[in-house]
């Protein structure tokens, strides 16, 4: 456990190859004992640390593992959640059809256990991908659910994820005084939560727009 929440520590920190080595540990560890809740968690952070690597054949392999874990358990809010990751590495993995297979499966899910906050997070990946797969009033309008949902939870973390997507959705549309807004808005998330890498990133987006 504590591997693991160092590795998730290290996502957040940035440094994607030293958590990969340290979840990878964590995984071996709760493997040797037989501990698959404590795999599955694990799996979810190696998961998303070869994702943001940019090892994405990895990342797919590992979180369909995972899936499979929860399936098994009749987990079925883990299995969510390990679908919208799964959804996402499909996506950077550039199979925007399974990737949204993925997310839909998990939002379904969640609506099912009445999980708003990872419905949210599922609809956020969602509208990435078919914003990258150009299929943009789609994607607007489930960011736009994502967002309200997270404004009505008071997920700011999350809120300001869906907001930044639906800012660069609402460019790529051509609606840049939507996309302005949603970017401000964004901005603001990202600073009450103390965010300042995601926050200069929407800042210097702002400024190369206007």
């Amino acid at each position: 456990m504590a591997l693991n929440n160092l590795g998730h520590a290290l996502i957040s920190m940035r440094r994607f190859d030293d958590a990969i080595i340290t979840l990878q540990n964590a995984v071996t560890i709760f493997r040797e004992i037989g501990d698959r809740n404590g795999e599955g968690d694990a799996l979810i952070n190696l998961g998303a640390a070869l994702r943001e690597a940019g090892r994405f054949d990895d990342a797919i392999t590992d979180l369909k593992h995972v899936v499979a874990i929860h399936r098994d358990a009749g987990d079925r809010n883990n299995e969510g959640k390990a679908l919208t990751s799964l959804g996402v590495a499909l996506q950077m993995a550039g199979r925007l059809h399974d990737s949204a297979g993925s997310h839909r499966e998990a939002i379904a899910i969640h609506r099912e256990t009445g999980d708003r906050a990872n419905e949210a997070l599922a609809l956020n990946g969602l509208g990435l991908t078919l914003a990258t797969a150009q299929r943009l009033d789609e994607a607007i309008a489930t960011l736009q659910e994502s967002v309200a949902i997270q404004s009505d939870i008071g997920n700011r973390v999350g809120e300001g994820g869906a907001l930044n997507n639906l800012a660069a959705t609402f460019e790529a549309a051509g609606r840049l005084e939507a996309a302005k807004a949603a970017a401000q808005r964004a901005l603001a998330a990202f600073h009450d939560v103390g965010d300042a890498h995601w926050a200069n990133e929407v800042k210097d987006w702002l400024d190369a727009l206007t």
